[in-house]
């Protein structure tokens, strides 16, 4: 799998346990798929670590009824066995009309 399509597959089951009901099962794979080193930076500006992220997406389920991740711009920077890094574009929809990026 190419680097846009593991982010891409990612961000699915990130949508999916977001933006609907879905199995604890979806959580854990999203979960398990996070380098233990994993961290983002947020909207805000705030540098969330990988238990971080996890505690407040445990608790998220269906917070955001429909929603749907596009990713775009990805750029691979290099290869560590089977881990890629790929800073990407993330855009976000969940009404209508409404996107936030």
């Amino acid at each position: 799998m190419d680097v846009k399509d593991s982010i891409e597959s990612l961000h699915a089951d990130l949508a999916a346990w977001l933006g609907s009901p879905a199995p604890f099962e979806v959580f854990e794979r999203f979960a398990a798929a996070q380098h233990e080193q994993f961290s983002m930076v947020s909207v805000s500006g705030a540098l969330l670590k990988r238990d971080e992220l996890l505690a407040g997406l445990r608790e998220a389920r269906n917070a955001r009824p429909g929603l749907r991740i596009e990713i775009s711009e990805v750029t691979e920077l290099a290869r560590f066995g089977e881990h890629a890094p790929g800073p990407h574009r993330r855009t976000c929809s969940h009404t209508p009309g409404v996107r936030v990026t």
